[in-house]
């Protein structure tokens, strides 16, 4: 990514990731915790939440999100709405055939 950016990032606001390696960073915390928050960073005022979707081999081939105005999204209903987020995107997992296992762990075992 540093290679065909010149590690810089366009950004759409002050909040925007800058660089590719906040933004790798960045995405290791997502991988970690299972949910992605952008907030402000694509629009002023503009909150979004996303959860992975699974199909049946573990990999990622979808996800569920929300957004909306961050006066409506705010920080102290960011928890409860991550829940439902990661909770409808594990249900569509369940209905594509995932089990709970990545392809990482399938390989190990």
């Amino acid at each position: 990514m540093t290679r065909r950016t010149g590690g810089k990032l366009r950004r759409l606001t002050p909040c925007t990731i800058g660089t590719a390696a906040r933004l790798t960073t960045e995405l290791v915390r997502v991988s970690r915790q299972g949910y992605a928050t952008a907030i402000g960073e694509l629009e002023v005022g503009y909150v979004a939440i996303g959860a992975p979707v699974r199909g049946h081999e573990g990999a990622v081939v979808a996800a569920v999100s929300l957004g909306g105005p961050s006066t409506r999204l705010t920080g102290t209903r960011l928890p409860q709405l991550v829940k439902l987020a990661r909770e409808a995107a594990a249900r569509v997992s369940q209905r594509l055939g995932y089990t709970g296992r990545t392809p990482a762990q399938s390989l190990r075992s």
